[in-house]
């Protein structure tokens, strides 16, 4: 952008507006982003050229879909109707994808798996292998959100195999980082790691900085999960320098910071941040997950009044999202802690025996060994000798060790010696 001030020129000043407000969307500061957009529309050059007014309405209405629906839709319509008028098909294809990414959220996915079929279509037809690979991941991230783990393990890979094919190293980085996810909650932790690193290695070679920042926090997560705290804050602080470098860290990315304070036994340190993200954002994401946060902070300073009040947000905000498996069974399994906290196990207990049906079911095994792990810490409590529970425990830290995910595994273990500890689910 100072270039484009350094030549004087407008129209490109007006074009990196837009590309600074897409990457600023992309990691939550949607606040910035719609200065950068409203900047940009009101210079005047973009607004008599309609190729250039398109893409400044198809941000926008990426950006307004959190906020405003309405509005959101109203945007992309436009801009598909600037780009079908014009003949400018390949941009047409990326507006249906962002309306398919629209009925997602509103919970419609056929309608989104039959929007983002015709932007499938379309690439195919212009011969753009990018493109294809792009709408491909986008199809299998709607499997993947409906608790579809095979279809979208389907998708990715099919993906990965075309985008290996053209060399398209952008779409290699992320099939293998969505690959990695579904690794991680299918309970395979190595796989998960390899796979990110595969992601890291190329993304650091595009200096995609947005991207590469994604990825670090991905593996940040992954290692927190393992156990090796050292390395999770390894990889934040990186994810940190890249983002600050930018000028783009936000509250969002605190959210690895407050997870390792909470373990670390300083929780404290993790309320002002989750406090932060979740008053300042609207969307599930990252709102649910910081007010889950927020209610194990408070969790683990026995303060169940507040916890409660926290987690009934997390709940608030899961419930908008159509992405149970990420937000919604995690905010319930907090709220069953909670519920433990303040006295009412048998309930509790019976929530979670609710969940771990409802884990087993979506095949994420993450999820389940985290429900199975607070089960045992509840029955751990319960009148009795405690034989039972320890043996459950047990079983749950070897699945556990096996599997990767060392951290539920020192928490079984922990619970095992009648050690309070701070389950992040």
């Amino acid at each position: 952008m100072l270039l484009a001030r350094q030549i004087g020129s407008r129209f490109f000043e007006e074009r990196a507006l837009i590309e600074e407000a897409n990457a600023l969307h992309h990691l939550g500061n949607d606040t910035r982003a719609l200065a950068d957009l409203d900047a940009a529309e009101s210079g005047g050059t973009a607004a008599h050229d309609e190729a250039g007014v398109a893409p400044a309405l198809l941000v926008k209405g990426e950006v307004l879909e959190g906020h405003d629906r309405a509005d959101s839709a109203k945007a992309l319509q436009q801009a598909l109707e600037i780009d079908r008028r014009i003949g400018y098909r390949r941009s047409a294809a990326h507006v249906i994808e962002a309306l398919a990414q629209l009925r997602r959220v509103q919970a419609d996915m056929k309608g989104a798996q039959t929007l983002l079929t015709e932007s499938l279509g379309i690439m195919r037809e212009l011969g753009d292998g990018p493109g294809e690979v792009t709408v491909q991941i986008s199809l299998g991230n709607i499997a993947l959100n409906t608790g579809d783990q095979k279809m979208a393990r389907r998708i990715y890979s099919e993906a990965l195999v075309r985008a290996r094919e053209i060399s398209d190293r952008h779409g290699i980085a992320v099939a293998t980082g969505n690959l990695a996810q579904i690794d991680l909650v299918e309970g395979d932790l190595p796989a998960s790691r390899s796979h990110l690193e595969e992601a890291l290695r190329l993304k650091r070679e595009l200096g995609d900085r947005n991207s590469l920042a994604y990825t670090l926090g991905k593996l940040a997560e992954v290692s927190f999960a393992s156990g090796n705290l050292v390395l999770a804050r390894t990889y934040a602080d990186e994810q940190r320098t890249v983002l600050r470098e930018a000028n783009l860290w936000g509250p969002r990315d605190q959210i690895i910071y407050a997870q390792l304070a909470i373990e670390e036994g300083q929780p404290a340190e993790a309320e002002p941040w989750m406090s932060t993200l979740g008053a300042q954002s609207p969307k599930p994401n990252p709102g649910a997950e910081a007010y889950r946060v927020l209610a194990l902070s408070w969790l683990a300073r026995a303060d169940t009044k507040k916890a409660r009040e926290a987690v009934e947000e997390a709940l608030r905000r899961a419930r908008m999202s159509p992405n149970r498996p990420d937000y919604g069974i995690p905010a319930d399994l907090m709220a069953a802690r909670v519920e433990a906290a303040e006295g009412r196990v048998p309930n509790a207990l019976h929530h979670m025996k609710q969940l771990l049906v409802e884990a087993r079911r979506l095949g994420n095994v993450e999820l389940e060994l985290e429900i199975r792990a607070s089960q045992g810490e509840l029955d751990k409590k319960a009148p009795g000798d405690g034989r039972v529970a320890n043996s459950e425990l047990a079983e749950v830290a070897a699945d556990a060790t096996a599997r990767g995910f060392g951290l539920v595994a020192e928490h079984a273990r922990k619970a095992m010696r009648g050690v309070e500890t701070s389950q992040l689910r």
